[in-house]
């Protein structure tokens, strides 16, 4: 998220401009703000409630666990990185 953070903080854009994400495709994106939006919404469930939505996330083919995994690692997205 640092990444992500200091792209927007460095920007020259006008607030409604697109901030380009050249390493990730909007299905992905949508995914990655999918979970960040969970975690963010749910922080006081308990482990085995996230886990269990996480469980169910994860639950798609290779090819997206794998361009989830790049974003993230991209993003610096620890949390999605080490579930």
């Amino acid at each position: 998220m640092k990444e992500l953070q200091e792209l927007v903080e460095t920007s020259e854009c006008v607030d409604s401009s697109p901030i380009p994400l050249f390493n990730i495709n909007s299905i992905v994106l949508d995914k990655v703000i999918l979970w960040l939006n969970y975690h963010y919404n749910n922080q006081n469930k308990s482990f085995a409630e996230t886990n269990d939505w996480d469980q169910s996330f994860f639950n798609c083919d290779q090819q997206m666990l794998f361009q989830l995994l790049l974003a993230a690692n991209y993003l610096n997205i620890k949390g999605l990185l080490n579930s």
